[in-house]
């Protein structure tokens, strides 16, 4: 008799426990509808304004035009250097161009995304 009552008591717990946690999520669910009726001027569409996304636009276009301009002229003053290297050693131009260039070139970008950080 007292090992049933512990079983119904323990399942009682168990489904009070399971009972708070959906109360505290429904509270939660709650207060974010209340957040989002209440607060819509912290949409982020409402933070940046047409002109603004027009010259954020702009200037990440003119970045990663000038990303891939410096790029190009370090890879023909590279090629241009190691050219007598590459001929004396006869290396196919897909070793050349895929595990080489492709695979050096690519930290140039990533080492200038701080000046896009960076305050003026």
């Amino acid at each position: 008799m007292r090992n049933q009552f512990n079983k119904i008591t323990n399942i009682a717990a168990n489904k009070l426990e399971n009972l708070k946690h959906l109360q505290l999520t429904t509270t939660a669910i709650n207060a974010l509808k209340w957040l989002k009726n209440h607060l819509p001027f912290l949409h982020p569409k409402h933070l940046v304004g047409l002109l603004d996304w027009y010259i954020i636009k702009k200037f990440i276009g003119t970045y990663i035009f000038s990303i891939i301009l410096i790029i190009s002229i370090a890879i023909i003053f590279d090629f241009n250097e190691n050219l007598s290297k590459l001929t004396e050693y006869q290396a196919p131009w897909r070793a050349i161009i895929f595990d080489y260039y492709a695979t050096s070139f690519h930290t140039i970008p990533i080492s200038s995304l701080p000046c896009l950080f960076s305050s003026p």
